[in-house]
């Protein structure tokens, strides 16, 4: 008997599978890059948006300083800017503002 032919059926059913497994593992690669750079986006924007709150909050304690401002009022200068940082997320809204034409 010969056994070419059925052998080599199974060497190209093996060889179209095999490609197909690359073209996957190549899919399931570009799939968890993204996932990945998007995750480190979202997290590289948390620590941005803390490092500017620190930023503007030592420029509001250098101002204190420099001015030798009084306890009571240093610590509701403090907590104005906290509430108005949390208020707005540290969004400049006249900068928001200005963006819009119609509305400057």
């Amino acid at each position: 008997m010969h056994y070419f032919p059925i052998i080599s059926t199974y060497i190209i059913i093996i060889h179209a599978a095999l490609k197909c497994v690359k073209y996957y593992y190549c899919v399931a690669a570009l799939m968890y890059a993204s996932i990945f750079g998007n995750v480190s986006a979202i997290i590289q924007r948390l620590y941005s948006g803390t490092a500017r709150y620190h930023t503007q909050m030592q420029k509001v304690k250098e101002f204190i300083r420099f001015h030798q401002i009084p306890n009571p009022l240093r610590q509701r200068l403090e907590e104005y800017f906290q509430h108005a940082w949390s208020y707005t997320n540290g969004i400049d809204m006249n900068m928001v503002r200005l963006t819009f034409e119609c509305l400057a």
